[in-house]
């Protein structure tokens, strides 16, 4: 797909059957859509790739942002790990 970072996140667009960026084009050119499948491998592509830039970013030792970290999850999960560190 045109996913620039695709190396990152291991995608192997020929194993997925997703097309090429000539194909994109085409596609687009057409103005036609890509299919469920293709949406569905390129959606979980992209969310390994992010998954992977949110655990590797820095902002985790940042003191400032530990409060919205501890927001955006339930609060007994933050207590439990509170408790084990």
């Amino acid at each position: 797909m045109g996913f620039r970072s695709k190396e990152y996140a291991g995608l192997i667009q020929d194993l997925e059957f997703l097309p090429s960026a000539e194909q994109l084009e085409e596609i687009t050119a057409k103005q036609q859509c890509l299919t469920r499948p293709e949406i569905s491998s390129g959606t979980f592509y992209v969310k390994k790739y992010l998954k992977q830039v949110l655990v590797n970013a820095d902002y985790s030792d940042d003191g400032y942002l530990e409060k919205y970290l501890h927001d955006a999850f339930p609060a007994s999960l933050v207590k439990s790990i509170e408790k084990k560190s």
